[in-house]
């Protein structure tokens, strides 16, 4: 009994988490009502969430997978290496975002893989 009651409230603790992160997303987006979040992860012991939004542009197609990064008062959509934000991106979630992150860059970039 005691061990479920921990392990709910840390479920209510990251879900809520995530829910402010992807509040904190919303704000920045062109279309909020569109967003898509996957692969939303609690880094660590603080509060920084990590994942991945798609939302509609301003011609209302969906414009890719955007990753982001949530410190707990601020959203960052990081769109490139050198955004504010993206340090922390880097520094503070998984292996597995960071190479999302750099599967997505080199397919936008157009170069070809061999």
């Amino acid at each position: 009994m005691r061990h479920s009651i921990l392990g709910l409230a840390m479920l209510m603790m990251v879900t809520g988490c995530q829910g402010g992160a992807k509040d904190a997303v919303r704000e920045q987006l062109i279309d909020p009502d569109s967003a898509k979040f996957d692969d939303l992860a609690w880094a660590g012991k603080g509060t920084v969430t990590c994942g991945f939004v798609n939302s509609r542009n301003r011609m209302g197609g969906y414009a890719g997978w955007t990753a982001f990064v949530y410190d707990g008062d601020n959203a960052y959509l990081i769109k490139n290496p050198k955004v504010r934000g993206s340090n922390l991106f880097f520094e503070k979630c998984s292996r597995s975002h960071t190479s999302r992150y750099f599967d997505i860059q080199i397919r936008e970039s157009g170069v070809p893989l061999y």
